[in-house]
């Protein structure tokens, strides 16, 4: 028979393995807290474990935001309406890198970015700066003060891009003509994720601070 819980009981005289479960000892209570020193001194050693090992790993790797958008003419998108979206939305600067330059939608939003007071600069290609088709347009942006840069190096300038108030950037395989948009096989991804448009726009500054590689283009026209 159990003794009554509120009675003392001797557990040294006559005390059933079942009444000390039910009823410790003095020496249980002693045993559990050297079990729980256990315990907790291996989860201290597992957390300081823990805490070590991040320290010493490689940076986590974070997504990047997704694209805005990724626009293919040969699926209905224009990238052209996109970009001049931008263009017109610019508060700031706008920074053009492009190979050819001849679309006269563009050409004018650029200057009316300019006459509201937008720091525009335009890089684009020696050779093709020498075309009939693309000369008079890179002109006329100087007539009406815009900045133009043309490579001074053996290579061809073939970048595609475009970086508006340093918030936002356009590149890919488009050409700022008609034809890009209408026959061309091509892609144009716009992003606003901060990283990217940082290496893209430093990209451009680099251009535009290496007067050994790139000049100041002056129409001949």
């Amino acid at each position: 028979m159990l003794p009554h819980p509120g009675r003392k009981t001797d557990h040294s005289i006559g005390a059933s393995a079942e009444d000390n479960i039910l009823w410790p000892t003095k020496a249980v209570p002693h045993r559990a807290f050297k079990d729980a020193s256990f315990v907790l001194l291996a989860v201290l050693l597992a957390v300081a474990g823990y805490v070590y090992g991040s320290s010493q790993a490689p940076p986590r790797l974070q997504a990047a935001p997704p694209p805005e958008a990724v626009l293919f003419p040969r699926l209905g998108d224009d990238p052209a309406a996109e970009l001049l979206k931008l263009i017109r939305e610019a508060r700031e600067s706008i920074d053009v890198a492009v190979f050819t330059f001849t679309h006269p939608d563009i050409l004018e939003a650029l200057i009316e970015a300019k006459a509201r007071g937008v720091r525009v600069r335009v890089m684009s290609d020696a050779r093709q700066t020498r075309a009939s088709f693309q000369g008079p347009k890179l002109s006329r942006l100087v007539e009406e003060g815009i900045f133009v840069m043309v490579n001074r190096h053996d290579g061809v300038m073939h970048l595609k891009l475009l970086v508006v108030d340093h918030a936002v950037a356009a590149f890919g395989s488009f050409n700022f003509t008609v034809a890009a948009g209408e026959k061309n096989d091509e892609v144009m991804v716009i992003t606003r994720a901060p990283e990217t448009v940082r290496a893209i726009e430093s990209t451009f500054e680099r251009m535009a601070r290496d007067r050994n590689r790139y000049e100041q283009w002056i129409p001949p026209y």
